[in-house]
Protein backbone atom coordinates (compact mmCIF):
# COMPACT_ATOMS: atom_id res chain seq x y z
CA UNK A 1 0.00 0.00 0.00
CA UNK A 2 1.29 3.56 -0.74
CA UNK A 3 -0.45 6.94 0.31
CA UNK A 4 -3.00 8.72 -1.47
CA UNK A 5 -2.74 12.10 -2.54
CA UNK A 6 -4.47 13.97 -0.02
CA UNK A 7 -4.08 17.68 0.71
CA UNK A 8 -5.14 20.90 2.95
CA UNK A 9 -6.87 23.52 0.56
CA UNK A 10 -8.15 26.67 1.64
CA UNK A 11 -7.13 29.27 4.73
CA UNK A 12 -6.32 28.05 7.63
CA UNK A 13 -3.73 26.48 10.16
CA UNK A 14 -3.08 29.00 13.03
CA UNK A 15 -2.80 28.00 16.63
CA UNK A 16 -2.06 29.44 19.54
CA UNK A 17 -0.18 28.28 22.77
CA UNK A 18 -1.34 28.41 25.95
CA UNK A 19 1.74 27.55 28.76
CA UNK A 20 -0.31 27.66 31.67
CA UNK A 21 -2.43 24.34 30.30
CA UNK A 22 -0.05 22.69 28.27
CA UNK A 23 -2.60 22.95 25.19
CA UNK A 24 -2.66 24.13 21.88
CA UNK A 25 -5.92 25.03 19.68
CA UNK A 26 -4.97 24.69 15.92
CA UNK A 27 -7.40 25.95 13.29
CA UNK A 28 -7.27 23.02 10.59
CA UNK A 29 -7.79 23.95 7.12
CA UNK A 30 -9.98 21.40 4.81
CA UNK A 31 -8.43 18.19 3.96
CA UNK A 32 -9.56 16.79 0.50
CA UNK A 33 -8.71 13.16 -1.20
CA UNK A 34 -7.98 14.83 -4.51
CA UNK A 35 -7.78 10.74 -6.10
CA UNK A 36 -10.48 9.11 -7.96
CA UNK A 37 -9.99 5.91 -7.21
CA UNK A 38 -7.89 5.58 -3.74
CA UNK A 39 -8.85 5.64 -0.35
CA UNK A 40 -6.77 7.06 2.16
CA UNK A 41 -4.64 5.38 4.84
CA UNK A 42 -5.67 6.72 8.19
CA UNK A 43 -4.44 10.25 8.61
CA UNK A 44 -3.42 13.10 11.45
CA UNK A 45 -2.66 16.32 11.24
CA UNK A 46 0.65 17.40 13.54
CA UNK A 47 2.31 20.38 14.54
CA UNK A 48 5.62 20.46 14.53
CA UNK A 49 8.98 22.73 15.56
CA UNK A 50 11.93 22.37 13.52
CA UNK A 51 14.90 24.61 13.93
CA UNK A 52 15.04 25.27 10.01
CA UNK A 53 12.17 25.67 7.61
CA UNK A 54 10.75 22.19 6.73
CA UNK A 55 10.84 21.76 2.44
CA UNK A 56 9.75 18.43 2.20
CA UNK A 57 11.15 14.39 2.73
CA UNK A 58 11.90 13.07 6.52
CA UNK A 59 11.28 15.80 9.35
CA UNK A 60 13.42 16.55 12.47
CA UNK A 61 12.01 18.16 15.04
CA UNK A 62 9.57 18.07 18.36
CA UNK A 63 6.16 16.78 17.51
CA UNK A 64 4.28 19.53 19.80
CA UNK A 65 0.95 18.70 18.98
CA UNK A 66 -0.84 16.03 16.83
CA UNK A 67 -5.12 15.40 15.73
CA UNK A 68 -6.06 11.74 14.99
CA UNK A 69 -8.62 11.53 12.14
CA UNK A 70 -11.47 8.77 13.02
CA UNK A 71 -11.86 7.98 9.24
CA UNK A 72 -10.34 7.68 6.27
CA UNK A 73 -11.26 9.63 3.17
CA UNK A 74 -12.62 7.89 -0.18
CA UNK A 75 -12.17 8.89 -3.95
CA UNK A 76 -13.39 12.85 -3.49
CA UNK A 77 -13.84 13.00 -0.03
CA UNK A 78 -12.92 15.72 2.26
CA UNK A 79 -12.89 16.64 5.86
CA UNK A 80 -14.49 20.08 6.75
CA UNK A 81 -12.49 22.62 8.01
CA UNK A 82 -12.42 22.51 12.10
CA UNK A 83 -10.63 23.39 15.45
CA UNK A 84 -8.98 21.16 17.57
CA UNK A 85 -7.78 22.25 21.01
CA UNK A 86 -4.55 19.53 21.90
CA UNK A 87 -2.30 18.82 24.68
CA UNK A 88 0.77 20.81 24.27
CA UNK A 89 4.29 19.02 24.44
CA UNK A 90 6.68 22.05 24.87
CA UNK A 91 10.14 21.56 23.06
CA UNK A 92 13.57 22.96 24.54
CA UNK A 93 13.58 26.82 25.04
CA UNK A 94 14.83 28.43 21.63
CA UNK A 95 13.61 29.67 18.43
CA UNK A 96 11.47 27.38 16.23
CA UNK A 97 9.72 26.90 12.80
CA UNK A 98 6.33 25.41 13.04
CA UNK A 99 4.49 22.95 10.60
CA UNK A 100 1.62 22.01 10.36
CA UNK A 101 1.96 18.28 8.72
CA UNK A 102 -0.87 16.05 7.31
CA UNK A 103 0.43 12.63 7.86
CA UNK A 104 -1.32 9.64 6.45
CA UNK A 105 -0.40 5.35 7.27
CA UNK A 106 1.98 3.67 4.90
CA UNK A 107 0.84 0.22 5.48
CA UNK A 108 4.24 -0.53 2.98
CA UNK A 109 6.52 1.20 5.41
CA UNK A 110 4.31 0.76 9.05
CA UNK A 111 4.77 4.29 9.95
CA UNK A 112 3.13 7.97 8.71
CA UNK A 113 4.33 9.84 5.96
CA UNK A 114 4.25 13.85 5.42
CA UNK A 115 1.92 14.07 2.27
CA UNK A 116 1.09 17.87 2.43
CA UNK A 117 2.42 20.32 4.90
CA UNK A 118 1.73 24.33 5.38
CA UNK A 119 4.58 26.02 6.67
CA UNK A 120 4.51 29.36 8.74
CA UNK A 121 5.81 32.96 8.11
CA UNK A 122 7.04 33.61 11.61
CA UNK A 123 9.24 31.63 13.50
CA UNK A 124 7.85 30.64 17.68
CA UNK A 125 10.19 31.60 20.14
CA UNK A 126 9.93 29.05 23.18
CA UNK A 127 10.55 29.78 27.12
CA UNK A 128 11.29 33.74 28.08
CA UNK A 129 12.92 35.44 25.38
CA UNK A 130 16.02 37.23 25.94
CA UNK A 131 16.23 40.65 27.30
CA UNK A 132 17.98 43.19 28.83
CA UNK A 133 19.12 46.33 30.62
CA UNK A 134 21.31 48.78 28.69
CA UNK A 135 22.73 51.30 30.87
CA UNK A 136 22.91 52.24 34.59
CA UNK A 137 20.12 52.18 37.25
CA UNK A 138 19.63 54.26 40.64
CA UNK A 139 17.28 54.44 43.33
CA UNK A 140 15.91 56.16 46.61
CA UNK A 141 13.59 55.66 49.41
CA UNK A 142 11.98 57.47 51.11
CA UNK A 143 9.79 56.29 53.91
CA UNK A 144 7.03 54.13 52.33
CA UNK A 145 7.73 55.26 48.66
CA UNK A 146 11.01 55.01 46.49
CA UNK A 147 12.07 56.21 43.13
CA UNK A 148 13.61 53.92 41.06
CA UNK A 149 15.40 55.60 37.16
CA UNK A 150 14.75 52.40 35.05
CA UNK A 151 17.42 51.67 32.16
CA UNK A 152 16.42 50.82 28.74
CA UNK A 153 14.79 47.59 28.69
CA UNK A 154 15.62 45.84 25.05
CA UNK A 155 14.03 43.03 23.47
CA UNK A 156 17.14 41.85 20.71
CA UNK A 157 15.71 38.73 19.09
CA UNK A 158 14.56 38.73 15.64
CA UNK A 159 11.28 36.05 16.77
CA UNK A 160 10.68 36.14 20.01
CA UNK A 161 7.91 38.38 22.01
CA UNK A 162 8.16 38.45 25.14
CA UNK A 163 5.83 37.97 27.99
CA UNK A 164 4.96 39.93 31.11
CA UNK A 165 7.70 42.02 32.37
CA UNK A 166 8.31 43.40 35.70
CA UNK A 167 11.22 45.39 37.18
CA UNK A 168 11.44 44.07 40.86
CA UNK A 169 14.14 45.85 43.38
CA UNK A 170 15.36 43.10 45.76
CA UNK A 171 17.10 43.34 49.06
CA UNK A 172 19.63 40.59 49.97
CA UNK A 173 21.55 39.80 52.89
CA UNK A 174 24.29 38.73 50.21
CA UNK A 175 24.95 40.12 47.30
CA UNK A 176 22.95 38.53 44.16
CA UNK A 177 25.82 36.22 41.75
CA UNK A 178 22.84 35.54 38.66
CA UNK A 179 22.84 31.69 39.81
CA UNK A 180 19.17 30.82 40.37
CA UNK A 181 16.71 32.87 42.09
CA UNK A 182 17.16 35.71 44.47
CA UNK A 183 16.73 34.86 47.81
CA UNK A 184 15.38 38.04 50.03
CA UNK A 185 13.20 40.86 50.10
CA UNK A 186 11.06 42.35 46.85
CA UNK A 187 11.01 45.88 48.26
CA UNK A 188 9.25 47.55 45.48
CA UNK A 189 8.13 46.18 41.70
CA UNK A 190 7.37 47.94 38.35
CA UNK A 191 4.96 45.78 36.04
CA UNK A 192 5.21 47.00 32.47
CA UNK A 193 1.91 47.35 30.87
CA UNK A 194 2.80 45.56 27.27
CA UNK A 195 4.89 42.95 25.87
CA UNK A 196 8.31 43.43 23.60
CA UNK A 197 8.21 42.26 20.09
CA UNK A 198 11.26 41.76 18.22
CA UNK A 199 13.58 44.22 18.29
CA UNK A 200 11.34 46.59 20.70
CA UNK A 201 12.88 48.10 24.02
CA UNK A 202 11.44 50.33 26.51
CA UNK A 203 13.23 53.61 27.03
CA UNK A 204 14.84 54.72 30.14
CA UNK A 205 12.48 55.86 32.85
CA UNK A 206 12.18 57.14 36.24
CA UNK A 207 9.22 56.23 38.89
CA UNK A 208 7.97 56.07 42.27
CA UNK A 209 6.09 53.50 43.58
CA UNK A 210 5.30 52.13 46.59
CA UNK A 211 8.51 50.77 49.02
CA UNK A 212 8.43 47.92 51.67
CA UNK A 213 11.28 48.47 54.22
CA UNK A 214 13.19 44.99 54.23
CA UNK A 215 13.97 44.10 58.44
CA UNK A 216 17.21 46.35 60.15
CA UNK A 217 20.26 45.69 58.92
CA UNK A 218 22.71 46.55 56.25
CA UNK A 219 21.08 44.79 52.83
CA UNK A 220 22.33 44.85 49.67
CA UNK A 221 20.40 45.71 46.86
CA UNK A 222 19.48 44.41 43.31
CA UNK A 223 17.22 45.66 40.50
CA UNK A 224 16.38 42.19 38.63
CA UNK A 225 14.36 42.06 35.09
CA UNK A 226 12.13 39.71 35.21
CA UNK A 227 9.60 38.03 32.62
CA UNK A 228 7.05 35.80 32.81
CA UNK A 229 7.43 32.39 30.46
CA UNK A 230 4.17 30.84 30.59
CA UNK A 231 4.89 28.94 33.83
CA UNK A 232 6.71 31.47 36.28
CA UNK A 233 9.16 34.85 36.38
CA UNK A 234 12.24 34.10 35.52
CA UNK A 235 15.14 36.83 35.88
CA UNK A 236 16.66 37.61 32.13
CA UNK A 237 18.91 40.96 33.94
CA UNK A 238 20.11 42.32 37.22
CA UNK A 239 22.15 45.20 38.25
CA UNK A 240 23.93 44.87 41.96
CA UNK A 241 24.07 48.07 44.02
CA UNK A 242 27.90 48.53 45.29
CA UNK A 243 26.00 50.27 48.32
CA UNK A 244 22.56 50.36 49.98
CA UNK A 245 20.38 53.83 49.60
CA UNK A 246 19.97 55.32 53.10
CA UNK A 247 16.51 56.27 53.75
CA UNK A 248 15.63 59.74 54.42
CA UNK A 249 12.06 61.10 56.08
CA UNK A 250 8.79 59.92 54.65
CA UNK A 251 7.42 62.84 52.10
CA UNK A 252 4.11 61.42 51.87
CA UNK A 253 2.65 58.90 49.47
CA UNK A 254 3.96 58.13 46.36
CA UNK A 255 2.12 59.04 42.60
CA UNK A 256 3.18 56.17 40.00
CA UNK A 257 4.14 56.77 37.02
CA UNK A 258 3.29 54.83 34.04
CA UNK A 259 6.13 52.80 32.69
CA UNK A 260 6.94 53.34 28.65
CA UNK A 261 5.25 51.41 26.04
CA UNK A 262 6.46 49.76 22.22
CA UNK A 263 5.71 50.89 19.02
CA UNK A 264 2.95 48.36 18.81
CA UNK A 265 0.73 48.10 21.98
CA UNK A 266 -1.77 45.08 22.26
CA UNK A 267 -4.28 44.17 25.05
CA UNK A 268 -4.98 40.99 25.96
CA UNK A 269 -8.43 39.20 26.73
CA UNK A 270 -8.72 35.80 27.88
CA UNK A 271 -11.68 34.33 26.47
CA UNK A 272 -12.64 33.88 22.91
CA UNK A 273 -13.79 37.02 20.63
CA UNK A 274 -17.61 35.92 20.74
CA UNK A 275 -17.68 36.49 24.27
CA UNK A 276 -17.14 40.22 23.79
CA UNK A 277 -19.01 42.84 21.93
CA UNK A 278 -16.36 45.36 20.57
CA UNK A 279 -17.71 48.84 19.24
CA UNK A 280 -15.73 51.07 17.95
CA UNK A 281 -15.58 54.69 18.82
CA UNK A 282 -13.27 56.66 16.68
CA UNK A 283 -9.69 58.29 17.74
CA UNK A 284 -8.50 54.68 18.71
CA UNK A 285 -11.02 54.15 21.43
CA UNK A 286 -13.16 51.20 21.69
CA UNK A 287 -16.04 49.45 23.53
CA UNK A 288 -15.15 46.02 25.11
CA UNK A 289 -18.09 44.45 26.89
CA UNK A 290 -18.21 40.80 27.72
CA UNK A 291 -21.60 38.98 27.42
CA UNK A 292 -22.94 39.67 30.66
CA UNK A 293 -20.62 42.11 31.81
CA UNK A 294 -19.49 45.52 32.04
CA UNK A 295 -17.86 47.95 29.64
CA UNK A 296 -14.77 48.41 29.66
CA UNK A 297 -13.07 51.61 27.31
CA UNK A 298 -10.17 51.02 25.70
CA UNK A 299 -7.64 53.32 24.21
CA UNK A 300 -4.61 53.42 21.90
CA UNK A 301 -3.96 50.08 21.34
CA UNK A 302 -3.30 48.68 18.08
CA UNK A 303 -4.52 45.08 18.54
CA UNK A 304 -7.25 43.47 20.59
CA UNK A 305 -5.61 39.87 21.22
CA UNK A 306 -8.61 37.49 22.16
CA UNK A 307 -8.04 33.54 23.14
CA UNK A 308 -8.98 33.07 19.45
CA UNK A 309 -8.25 35.90 17.07
CA UNK A 310 -6.75 39.27 17.03
CA UNK A 311 -8.68 42.67 15.94
CA UNK A 312 -6.87 45.12 14.85
CA UNK A 313 -7.32 49.50 15.18
CA UNK A 314 -5.05 50.61 12.63
CA UNK A 315 -3.67 54.05 11.06
CA UNK A 316 -4.24 54.74 7.68
CA UNK A 317 -0.91 53.09 6.29
CA UNK A 318 -0.88 50.29 8.47
CA UNK A 319 -4.47 49.41 7.60
CA UNK A 320 -3.31 48.72 4.19
CA UNK A 321 -0.51 46.73 4.83
CA UNK A 322 -2.83 44.32 7.03
CA UNK A 323 -4.98 44.43 4.12
CA UNK A 324 -1.98 43.66 1.39
CA UNK A 325 -0.76 40.78 3.95
CA UNK A 326 -4.50 39.04 3.75
CA UNK A 327 -4.82 39.40 0.25
CA UNK A 328 -1.46 37.83 -0.43
CA UNK A 329 -1.51 35.18 1.98
CA UNK A 330 -5.36 34.77 2.42
CA UNK A 331 -5.37 35.05 6.20
CA UNK A 332 -6.13 37.48 8.83
CA UNK A 333 -2.26 38.66 9.89
CA UNK A 334 -0.25 36.99 12.58
CA UNK A 335 0.61 40.12 14.80
CA UNK A 336 4.64 39.37 14.37
CA UNK A 337 4.51 39.42 10.94
CA UNK A 338 2.40 42.54 10.51
CA UNK A 339 4.53 44.50 13.04
CA UNK A 340 7.47 43.49 11.26
CA UNK A 341 6.20 44.65 7.60
CA UNK A 342 4.80 47.96 9.43
CA UNK A 343 8.13 48.73 10.76
CA UNK A 344 9.50 47.84 7.51
CA UNK A 345 7.30 50.29 6.28
CA UNK A 346 7.62 52.77 8.15
CA UNK A 347 11.45 53.01 8.56
CA UNK A 348 12.19 52.79 4.81
CA UNK A 349 9.51 54.38 2.67
CA UNK A 350 10.10 57.92 2.94
CA UNK A 351 6.94 60.39 3.09
CA UNK A 352 7.04 61.76 -0.45
CA UNK A 353 6.48 58.18 -1.44
CA UNK A 354 3.09 57.97 1.53
CA UNK A 355 2.44 61.13 0.22
CA UNK A 356 1.55 59.79 -3.29
CA UNK A 357 -0.74 56.82 -2.83
CA UNK A 358 -0.91 53.10 -1.78
CA UNK A 359 0.44 52.34 -5.68
CA UNK A 360 4.10 54.25 -5.02
CA UNK A 361 4.19 53.51 -1.54
CA UNK A 362 3.68 49.53 -1.20
CA UNK A 363 4.37 48.67 -5.01
CA UNK A 364 6.40 51.29 -6.83
CA UNK A 365 9.10 51.69 -4.10
CA UNK A 366 11.86 49.69 -2.68
CA UNK A 367 10.79 49.13 1.20
CA UNK A 368 14.33 47.31 1.70
CA UNK A 369 12.81 43.91 1.92
CA UNK A 370 15.66 41.13 0.55
CA UNK A 371 17.23 44.30 -0.72
CA UNK A 372 15.48 46.65 -3.42
CA UNK A 373 11.72 44.86 -3.18
CA UNK A 374 8.69 46.82 -2.83
CA UNK A 375 6.40 46.15 0.39
CA UNK A 376 4.11 44.29 -2.26
CA UNK A 377 6.83 42.51 -4.00
CA UNK A 378 7.75 41.25 -0.58
CA UNK A 379 4.81 39.75 -0.15
CA UNK A 380 5.05 37.62 -3.07
CA UNK A 381 8.46 37.00 -2.49
CA UNK A 382 7.68 35.66 0.97
CA UNK A 383 8.43 31.86 1.69
CA UNK A 384 4.98 31.93 2.82
CA UNK A 385 3.50 32.89 -0.25
CA UNK A 386 5.95 30.79 -2.44
CA UNK A 387 5.47 27.68 -0.02
CA UNK A 388 1.77 28.33 -1.00
CA UNK A 389 1.61 28.49 -4.69
CA UNK A 390 4.90 28.42 -5.90
CA UNK A 391 6.07 30.62 -8.86
CA UNK A 392 2.95 32.14 -11.04
CA UNK A 393 2.23 33.20 -14.20
CA UNK A 394 0.26 36.46 -14.57
CA UNK A 395 -2.65 34.80 -15.03
CA UNK A 396 -2.05 31.95 -12.15
CA UNK A 397 -1.15 34.51 -9.62
CA UNK A 398 -4.23 37.10 -10.85
CA UNK A 399 -6.79 33.65 -10.78
CA UNK A 400 -5.19 33.06 -6.93
CA UNK A 401 -5.92 36.78 -5.88
CA UNK A 402 -9.52 35.99 -7.12
CA UNK A 403 -10.04 33.50 -5.31
CA UNK A 404 -8.01 34.88 -2.04
CA UNK A 405 -9.74 38.14 -1.70
CA UNK A 406 -13.44 37.27 -4.12
CA UNK A 407 -13.70 34.17 -2.84
CA UNK A 408 -14.33 33.22 -6.92
CA UNK A 409 -12.68 32.25 -10.09
CA UNK A 410 -12.31 35.15 -12.37
CA UNK A 411 -14.77 36.43 -14.65
CA UNK A 412 -13.34 36.55 -18.23
CA UNK A 413 -13.64 40.27 -18.58
CA UNK A 414 -12.22 41.25 -15.34
CA UNK A 415 -9.46 38.37 -15.92
CA UNK A 416 -8.42 39.64 -19.16
CA UNK A 417 -8.35 43.48 -18.04
CA UNK A 418 -5.87 42.93 -15.01
CA UNK A 419 -3.68 40.60 -17.59
CA UNK A 420 -4.20 43.89 -19.93
CA UNK A 421 -2.91 46.22 -17.28
CA UNK A 422 0.49 43.95 -16.58
CA UNK A 423 0.95 43.73 -20.60
CA UNK A 424 1.01 45.85 -22.51
CA UNK A 425 0.07 48.27 -19.40
CA UNK A 426 -2.79 51.04 -18.77
CA UNK A 427 -2.90 53.79 -21.11
CA UNK A 428 -0.17 56.04 -19.25
CA UNK A 429 2.20 53.12 -20.82
CA UNK A 430 2.35 52.38 -17.27
CA UNK A 431 3.09 48.17 -16.96
CA UNK A 432 1.49 46.52 -13.64
CA UNK A 433 3.87 44.27 -11.64
CA UNK A 434 2.30 41.35 -9.53
CA UNK A 435 2.76 43.31 -6.60
CA UNK A 436 0.68 46.20 -8.63
CA UNK A 437 -1.90 44.12 -8.94
CA UNK A 438 -1.38 42.64 -5.24
CA UNK A 439 -2.21 46.23 -4.38
CA UNK A 440 -4.95 46.72 -6.67
CA UNK A 441 -7.04 43.66 -4.88
CA UNK A 442 -5.81 44.73 -1.31
CA UNK A 443 -7.81 47.78 -1.93
CA UNK A 444 -10.86 46.78 -3.18
CA UNK A 445 -14.05 47.56 -2.27
CA UNK A 446 -14.39 43.74 -1.87
CA UNK A 447 -11.43 43.48 0.30
CA UNK A 448 -12.34 46.55 2.24
CA UNK A 449 -15.28 44.77 3.50
CA UNK A 450 -14.12 41.60 3.62
CA UNK A 451 -11.29 42.33 6.46
CA UNK A 452 -13.82 44.97 7.93
CA UNK A 453 -14.80 42.22 10.48
CA UNK A 454 -11.17 41.73 12.23
CA UNK A 455 -9.54 45.55 11.24
CA UNK A 456 -10.74 48.92 11.99
CA UNK A 457 -9.18 51.39 9.51
CA UNK A 458 -8.87 54.62 11.60
CA UNK A 459 -8.29 56.65 8.08
CA UNK A 460 -12.16 55.29 7.21
CA UNK A 461 -13.66 54.82 10.27
CA UNK A 462 -13.05 57.79 12.44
Amino acid sequence: MSTVAAQFVGSGGAFTVYPATDTVAISVPEIDNTTTNGTTGSLQVVLWYTSIPYSGGAISGYKVASIPYDNVLGPGQYFVPASFTEAYSRPPDGTWYPTLALEEYDGSTGSYEIINWLNYQTPEYVGAVPISFQGSASFNSVGDSVSIAIPEIVNSTATGTTGSIEVVLWATSSPYTGSGPINGYQTATVTYQSTLGPGQYFDPFTTTTGYTPPPNGDPYYTLALEEFDGTSDVIEGYLNFSAPTTPTTPTGPATPTLPPTPSHLVKTFSDPEADYTVKYVGGGVADVTPNGGTETTVSGYEVLQFSDKPYFIESGDNANIARLYSAALDRVPDLNGLFSWEDIYANNVGAAAKAAGVYQSLAETSGGYAGSLSIADGFVDSPEFIAKYGSLSNTAFVTQLYANVLDRAPDAAGLASWLNLMTPGNSSGTTYTQGMVLVGFAESPENISKTSSWLVDMSRSG
